[in-house]
């Protein structure tokens, strides 16, 4: 009887654990995952950026927003601002959350679909911007390894954490993945693809 509870704990900690992992890595979800695995969820609180990163502090903590590429929120006349009380809906993963509209200047922007598909995947702004890496700075710890591997040198450090140029990007994953020598990727997972 213990022997069947012991195996059944350690069953429960290995989904835990696979579980867990997928939703650290949600960057790389297509919207079917985001919907399956997020929670759609509307929350308000206080906007503030750090690390040219999007943060709200609501209720439930301090939760990282991935809004979409910069032109498509410029082609739609938004300029984020800090401090500002703001309410916006999306796919709750942890402190992570995919945005899939707010209110800005009494207009309904919207970014993803409630299926969670952008809205800027087939228009222009389906560049490589939405296709690069980037960096969590709660969990960058400033190794600067992504820095030395990265063949492009898209990596450089702000305020003692990795910052990844969009523009300079690839695509490549080696800062994520490794490079199959030496390097085995984000030795913190600090690093994912955006969505």
């Amino acid at each position: 009887m213990k022997n069947e509870k012991f195996k059944g704990f350690i069953l429960t900690v290995i989904i835990i654990f696979i579980v867990s992992s997928i939703i650290a890595n949600n960057s790389q979800l297509t919207g079917n995952d985001i919907v399956k695995l997020g929670t759609l969820e509307t929350i308000s609180g206080k906007l503030f950026e750090d690390d040219e990163e999007w943060f709200i502090k609501a209720d439930n903590g301090v939760i990282q927003l991935h809004f979409g590429p910069q032109e498509f929120l410029e082609s739609k006349e938004v300029v984020l601002e800090g401090k500002k009380d703001f309410s916006l809906t999306g796919f709750l993963f942890e402190s992570d959350m995919a945005v899939v509209n707010f209110v800005f200047n009494d207009e309904l922007i919207e970014l993803r679909t409630e299926k969670g598909e952008p809205l800027w995947k087939d228009s222009e702004f389906s560049n490589n911007r939405n296709k690069t890496y980037l960096v969590d700075s709660k969990k960058c710890i400033g190794c600067q390894l992504c820095v030395n591997v990265c063949p492009v040198k898209a990596i450089t450090m702000k305020n003692g954490r990795a910052v990844i140029d969009a523009d300079k990007c690839i695509n490549c994953g080696i800062c994520e993945n490794g490079d199959g020598q030496n390097y085995k990727g984000c030795p913190v997972k600090a690093i994912s693809k955006n969505y």
